[in-house]
């Protein structure tokens, strides 16, 4: 299993599973920690945990494939 931020890894490496990363959602969560950090927030309640959106897998192959 792999993140990526572009759509190229599963091209490289079929066997892999990939998850596309939001680099949108991950910068909008930093300044979220950043800010409350600096706010007084406690360390416990600053932190997140996305959902991925989906997994990029290969197809399977057949036995007459390998």
């Amino acid at each position: 299993v792999s993140k990526q931020s572009s759509d190229l890894l599963h091209l490289f490496r079929r066997e892999l599973l990939v998850v596309n990363e939001n680099f949108r959602l991950a910068g909008a969560e930093l300044a979220r920690s950043v800010l409350g950090w600096i706010g007084g927030a406690t360390p416990g309640s600053l932190q997140s945990l996305s959902k991925p959106t989906g997994v990029l897998m290969a197809p399977l192959q057949s036995a007459s494939q390998c």
